[in-house]
């Protein structure tokens, strides 16, 4: 039990953890202390497929149970971790087909939040950030060791796909080069992504920014933009948002300081 909680501390506080091919990310971590190691159903966390013995479950036994998070091991899945932190009010499907996968729903959430992930090969890392929120996300990874990572504090709307794949190879039949491989998605902190956007492999959106609705972005976005269209363009920058019906006064304060400290 020990080693199994010292294994985690140690996954969490390596540097390469927060690093992908696209840039590496702010992010708020679960704290260890207080977890508990979950081996059967519980804390609404379900059991629906799979080897639970072979692969660790870490939640904070605060979760509340009313919507529950599915968890499937498909065959031959084995030595997986996901960890739930504290106030992690995250539900839905939860697919992991390959080895060695890392999954972090780092809590901290405001209201219910519906993410369905799945996971085709081994080594990959997805994290959703503290106080992150989505009304329905899909995220479909693929590709051993590819990455996709929510940072903390972004806002999804429903029907939202992230994808660091294409799902199937395109070739050049000239040299034979695999032309579409998978690549990381990073998502940077206080990002609202509006309803049924969906966005591709090679992705960094900046931190701040807002992508309009049913958006396709398969570029990355500078930091406080405002970008829309399929493919996606930056429509208006130095802009951010708020959670809020109206403009809080504080976080305006707060964002337009952090943008006017990023420009040259």
């Amino acid at each position: 039990m020990s080693d199994a909680f010292q294994n985690l501390r140690n996954t969490l506080d390596a540097p390469e953890l927060l690093r992908s091919s696209v840039g590496q990310v702010d992010v708020t971590l679960p704290c260890v202390d207080g977890l508990v190691l979950i081996g059967e159903s519980s804390l609404g966390i379900s059991f629906e497929k799979g080897e639970i013995s072979s692969n660790l479950v870490f939640a904070h036994p605060g979760r509340r149970c009313s919507h529950p998070l599915r968890i499937n091991y498909h065959a031959g899945a084995a030595r997986n971790t996901v960890v739930l932190g504290k106030g992690a009010e995250i539900y839905g499907q939860l697919h992991i087909h390959g080895s060695d996968n890392v999954v972090i729903l780092s809590g901290g959430t405001s209201h219910w939040s519906m993410v369905n992930a799945r996971l085709w090969g081994s080594k990959q890392v997805f994290l959703w950030g503290l106080g992150a929120t989505s009304n329905g996300c899909d995220v479909v990874m693929q590709g051993d060791g590819r990455k996709v990572l929510v940072s903390d504090d972004c806002m999804f709307a429903n029907g939202i796909y992230v994808r660091n794949s294409d799902m199937h190879p395109v070739v050049d039949l000239q040299t034979k080069e695999w032309l579409n491989p998978p690549d990381d998605v990073v998502v940077g902190s206080h990002v609202w992504v509006a309803q049924e956007v969906l966005i591709g492999k090679g992705v960094l959106v900046g931190r701040g920014s807002v992508i309009g609705a049913k958006a396709f972005v398969n570029r990355s976005i500078p930091p406080f933009c405002l970008a829309g269209g399929a493919p996606a363009r930056v429509l208006k920058s130095g802009i951010s948002w708020d959670r809020d019906e109206f403009p809080r006064r504080e976080v305006v304060d707060r964002l337009s300081e952090e943008y006017l400290q990023g420009q040259p």
